[in-house]
This record gives structure tokens, sequence and C-alpha cells, in this order.
């Protein structure tokens, strides 16, 4: 099959011997907005990669990209996200961005097969129904993950997440009211689920003017839970930075935006998304004079994917190797059809015409076996072919004079140019590649009417 693929190299000029030739010549579906405060929804269904944001709003529910499927029927991903923006009681004043932040991690998450359970300005009852529904929808085949951006705080050891509609006047009002980060984690490390992560973006506070999600002990402290991978928007005795300045016109805080970024990188497993997540804001916040670095308490074992496909680096290795690798074959193309110089002092069309037919099948074949010396076999067969071919034509040529001689010469140059680089990089197999090519000039040879040659 090889053979005829490029048995056009070999007819064509042959065509012009049949003729009498005897004298040569020189010449996606856009998520709709949010609902009421306090509303809850569950999505399942992935939005197209159509959808391209054009406000400041669309820019909070993330951006475009093309994911291919994760290749997993049996993996089941389970999301609780919660953004609390409307609290109702002082001291807990009204946030900025937890609403737009659970808006695009609902966004990112149900593109990449996560069913979310989405709650928005949730109150007590609302959160705690959130969690039952979200545990007992676990299993150990769900790879899960809860988000949740709003107020926290650190009381005697333990993190609380706030609902909309508490009354917090002293400590213990949080501890009744509030709901404990710990027994969530605890009941999502029960379910030895593959895969738990949390993602708790309430211990933030703006240095710029009062715009934070901290009150009480500033920061939140180490879980404490067993099976579960947990990341905090800062570290212990850090507040997290919701804008890095007055005019920072995007809706997500910086860990979120972070976030969001590292996510929408293929190939990345949500460690890789972690560590670099924890790294640009890092580096971000420093850069404006603030330090904050996300907290990482990791009690559990195994990874996933977000987004599969090839990470950055090794799509641009796997460019950088296919442009060298082109690079090289046309390199050696025209260096084994153009640039070398002709034996014996031949020239013409007729030359010109046979060395071009054998070396672009040598080539080629040499090229589609991936240059492997272990498949010499393989290519002397294919050439073998190519030479009989030849020869039977030529035998039955009419034409036994120059433009038939020159031909065979000029085939029998292109043929023994690819296979002495072939030779040069295959040192072992140098020995059959010789018998190969005096086997070979002597078929031409004889069927071009070289007695001499021949009966030699």
């Amino acid at each position: 099959m090889f053979s005829l693929k490029y048995f056009k190299y070999i007819t064509i000029p042959i065509l012009a011997l049949l003729l009498g030739a005897c004298t040569e010549t020189t010449n996606q579906v856009r998520p709709t907005r949010s609902t009421p405060a306090n509303n809850v929804t569950s999505t399942t269904q992935r939005p197209t990669n159509s959808y391209v944001p054009t406000t400041k709003s669309d820019f909070a529910r993330g951006t475009k990209d093309n994911i291919s499927p994760r290749g997993n029927d049996t993996e089941h991903r389970l999301a609780l996200v919660i953004g609390n923006n409307d609290y109702q009681h002082p001291p807990l004043n009204k946030l900025r961005n937890a609403v737009n932040d659970a808006k695009a991690i609902r966004f990112e998450l149900t593109k990449r097969d996560f069913k979310v359970l989405y709650h928005i300005n949730a109150t007590r009852k609302q959160m705690l129904d959130a969690a039952d529904d979200f545990i007992q929808q676990l299993s150990s085949d769900t790879i899960a993950l809860v988000f949740y951006a709003g107020h926290g705080m650190q009381i005697k050891g333990d993190n609380y997440l706030l609902p909309v509609d508490l009354v917090a006047k002293e400590e213990r009002d949080v501890v009744h009211d509030g709901i404990n980060l710990r027994k969530l984690l605890n009941d999502m490390g029960a379910k030895q689920t593959k895969f738990s992560l949390a993602v708790i973006d309430a211990c933030r506070n703006n240095p710029l003017k009062g715009h934070g999600r901290s009150v009480g002990t500033r920061g939140l402290t180490n879980p404490g839970s067993t099976g579960v991978v947990v990341m905090y928007s800062a570290g212990e005795n850090q507040q997290a930075l919701d804008r890095l300045s007055y005019n920072d016109p995007n809706p997500n805080g910086l860990f979120t935006r972070e976030f969001l970024k590292a996510i929408r990188e293929p190939g990345l497993t949500a460690r890789d998304v972690i560590q670099k997540t924890r790294k640009t804001v890092y580096e971000k916040a420093k850069a404006v004079g603030h330090n904050q670095m996300p907290a990482l308490y990791d009690q559990s074992i195994g990874s996933f994917v977000f987004t599969p496909g090839l990470r950055r680096e090794e799509q641009r290795i796997k460019a950088l190797e296919a442009r060298v690798k082109t690079s090289e074959r046309k390199a050696q193309e025209a260096e084994f059809t153009n640039q070398q110089t002709p034996k014996k002092g031949i020239t013409g069309t007729f030359y010109r015409l046979g060395r071009k037919s054998s070396s672009s099948v040598a080539q080629q074949a040499w090229n589609n076996l991936e240059q492997n010396c272990d498949r010499m076999d393989t290519l002397l067969h294919i050439l073998r072919d190519a030479v009989d071919k030849t020869a039977a034509t030529l035998n039955k040529s009419s034409s036994k004079g120059d433009a038939s001689k020159s031909f065979g010469a000029g085939y029998i140059d292109g043929l023994v140019n690819v296979l002495d680089r072939v030779a040069e990089q295959c040192t072992s197999e140098h020995i059959k590649i010789g018998n190969f090519k005096d086997q070979a000039e002597v078929k031409i040879l004889c069927a071009t009417g070289d007695t001499k040659r021949c009966l030699k």
C-alpha cells in the first residue's frame, strides 16, 4: 500500500518514456441572571462554549474556553456553592463581591461537568438544608467541592460561616446560629469520597476602608478535618483583598479571580490549581503592599483534573517538536532532491525526473517510519517494491537510449543519496543497506539496457 501511495513519482517520468520521448529538454448558551435574594438553584446542564462575557456582570460568570470531555463516566462531580452579600444586621456589613464570586465559580464548575447546588444570600435554615442535601448526595465515586464566599468568624479554635440573617451581638450568637465549618468538613470526610476540596473565601478584609469579610478574630484557623483538602483565601492573621485598588474593575475578589484562572488551565490537577492560585495571589497582593498567602490544610489523598487536556508547558513542547521535525524534514528533502551533486556528470530532464522519483519515495518512506532504525527491514521492503515496479516499467519501454539511461542514472543517484544518509543514522545497518543499493543499481541498469553492468 505504501508504494502505491508514491507510485505517482514513478509513473510520471515513465509515461514520458513510453510516449517515445527520446531526446532531453532543458525547459454556549448563557446562564440566566441571578434571581432575587435567597434564591436556591441546582445546575446540572452544561453551558455551551458559545458564551462570551460582555458586561461587567457577565464577566463575573467566567470566560469562554473549550473543554474536552473528561473521559470518566463513573466519576460523579458535585459542588455546593454559596455566596452571601446582603447581611441584614450590624455589625455584619454588606459585602461587595461574594455573590459575583459564587456566580463565576458556578459557571466554571458547571462547564466542567459538576452538578452545582447554588445558593446566594442564604439564611441559616437555607445553609443548613443546603449542607444536608449536599452531604446526602456524596458517595465513594464523588469528586466533592464546597465553595463559600461571605463573612466568616473564628471563635475558640472553631470556624463559622455566617448566614445573612444572623444576629450577632456576642460570640455565643455565632456559635449557636453560625454554620460550623468543622462539622461540614467532617461530614464530607466521613463519606470517603474520591476527592474532596473545600474553598473558603471568608477571611476577607479590604484595607481600603471597610469592605471586608472577616469579623471577630482576624482570619480563620486550621479546620482540623480529615479526608478533605481545605484552602482559605488568606492565612491565619491575614486579611484577603477584595480588590487591588479603588479603580479595580474586576467584579471578583483577588483570590477568586486567580482561582478561576487556574481551573481554566488545561491539565492542572486540583493540587496544581491550589499551588498556582496561592502563588499568584501572594505575588499580586505583595505588589500592592499587602501580605496575603492563601492557607492550605491537606488531609486527603488523590486528586482530579478540573480541565482535561495538555498543560500549557506540554503544548509548547509539542508545538516546538512539531516545528523542529517539519524543518528537519524540509531541509533533508531539499538536500536530497535539489542540493546533491549528480554523479558521472549526468544532467538533464530525465536524470532529474529519475532522481526526484526515487529520492521522494525513499525520503517519504523513511519519514513515515519515523526514521526508526529498528524498522529498517520495512523500509527496504518498501523500496525494493518501488525498484521492482520501476525496473518492470523500464523493461516494457521501447526506448533503451539516452533518455532511459539518464532516467535510470538519476533514479539510482536519488535512491543512493537517501540511503547514504540513513546509513549514517543507523550505523549497525550499513551492510544491509549497502547490499540493497548494489542490488537496486543492477536492476535499474539492466532495465535501461546497460548490458555491461547487468552482466556484471
